[in-house]
C-alpha cells in the first residue's frame, strides 16, 4: 500500500485586493495532517491580508484536518485578517459541517451538544469483518481501505463509516500507546467496535479547536447511538452509525 499523500501549494501571484489562494489536496488524517498544518500557519504568518482555502481536491479529511485549519484561523484572527473556505464537497463538506465551520466562512458555529447519543452499557454484538490494526500513525488510512473494501465503494454510508473509523483509530494510537482491533458488521444499522488495551475513557474538550477535540463531536452526530464499555484489560467503543435518509444520499 502506497503512503498517504497531502499537499498545500500557495498561488504565487494574489488577486487584486491581496487574497491568497491555498490549495490543499490528498488525504488529511493523523499521518499527514502535521506537515499540512505546519505549511499553513506559516501561511497565515505570512502577511496576507485574506486567505482563501481551497479544499476541492481533499478527498478526506478527518478531525486532524480541521484541528489545522482551526489553528490557521485562530492566527488569522488574531491578525485581523479573513479567513474563507471555497471548494469542499462531499466527506469534506460534511465534516465542516458537522463541527459548525461554514463552507465559505471558517468561523465555527454552534456545536450539538456531545454526548447526544452515547449511552452505557455492553454493545450490541458486532460480528463479520475484522481487522487488527497496529499502533502507528497509517493506522486510520490502513483501516479505512479496509472498511471500502467490506462495504464496498457505492455505500450510502460508506464515507460516514470511514469518519467514524478514522476517528475511532486516531484515538486509540493517540492515547493508547498500542494497537487494537476493528470489527464491523454491514446491518444495517452498520455497527463499529473497537477494542484496545487501554482501559482510559474517551472525553471530550471543553472547546474544540486548533488544539483539537472534534473527534467524539463528529462520532456522536455520525451516530445514532455510541458507548463505552470494558473489555478485559483495555476497552471497547462501538458506535451504531446513522443511516442516511433517500434525500441526503
Amino acid at each position: 500500500m502506497t503512503s498517504a499523500k497531502a499537499t498545500v501549494e500557495v498561488d504565487p501571484t494574489p488577486s487584486g485586493d491581496g487574497t491568497v489562494r491555498v490549495l490543499v489536496s490528498g488525504e488529511v488524517d493523523i499521518q499527514t495532517a502535521p506537515a499540512v498544518r505546519q505549511r499553513l500557519l506559516e501561511v497565515a504568518n505570512g502577511g496576507a491580508p485574506a486567505v482563501s482555502l481551497d479544499l476541492s481536491s481533499v478527498v478526506f479529511a478527518d478531525s486532524s484536518a480541521l484541528a489545522a485549519f482551526a489553528a490557521m484561523q485562530r492566527i488569522m484572527n488574531d491578525r485581523g485578517h479573513r479567513l474563507s473556505i471555497i471548494g469542499a464537497t462531499g466527506p469534506m463538506l460534511t465534516v465542516l459541517e458537522l463541527t459548525g465551520i461554514v463552507h465559505g466562512a471558517a468561523t465555527p458555529g454552534e456545536e450539538a451538544p456531545s454526548g447526544a447519543h452515547q449511552r452505557s452499557g455492553p454493545p450490541e454484538v458486532v460480528v463479520g469483518h475484522e481487522l487488527v490494526f497496529e499502533g502507528d500513525r497509517s493506522a486510520p488510512r490502513v483501516a479505512r481501505s479496509a472498511v471500502t473494501r467490506w462495504l464496498g465503494p457505492n455505500h450510502p454510508c460508506l464515507d460516514d463509516t470511514l469518519l467514524v473509523v478514522s476517528e475511532l483509530v486516531t484515538n486509540v494510537v493517540l492515547h493508547s500507546g498500542a494497537g487494537g482491533e476493528l470489527r464491523l458488521d454491514p446491518g444495517p444499522p452498520i455497527r463499529v467496535a473497537i477494542h484496545d488495551r487501554s482501559s482510559v475513557q474517551p472525553s471530550t474538550l471543553a472547546t474544540a479547536g486548533g488544539h483539537g477535540g472534534f473527534g467524539l463531536r463528529l462520532v456522536d452526530q455520525l451516530s445514532s447511538e455510541w458507548g463505552v464499555a470494558p473489555d478485559g484489560s483495555g476497552k471497547v467503543v462501538w458506535v451504531a452509525v446513522r443511516e442516511r435518509a433517500p434525500a441526503d444520499s
